[in-house]
């Protein structure tokens, strides 16, 4: 009997941790997509600024790497 509770609470603080490291996963992931986000923004303002664009124009992902803000591959956010 106690060591099936025993193996029991083992696997209640597995599936525990488990769900802690999915949690922690997922939010990582959605951290470094919002940091991707923030540094495509400030990217797209000091083009804008650099080359004298209008603030409103739209600005493709290919042209921001083509300068020197952007690096490629920085610019994909990880699937959920």
């Amino acid at each position: 009997m106690k060591r099936v509770v025993t193996s029991l609470l083992a696997f209640v603080v597995l599936l525990g941790g488990a769900g802690l490291w999915t949690t922690h996963v997922r939010e990582s992931r959605w951290r470094r997509c919002e940091s991707n986000m923030e540094q495509l923004y400030s990217a797209a303002v000091s083009d804008c600024l650099q080359n004298k664009l209008k603030p409103d124009m739209l600005l493709g992902v290919e042209e921001l790497e083509l300068g020197s803000f952007v690096r490629p591959g920085d610019t994909v956010c990880p699937s959920p």
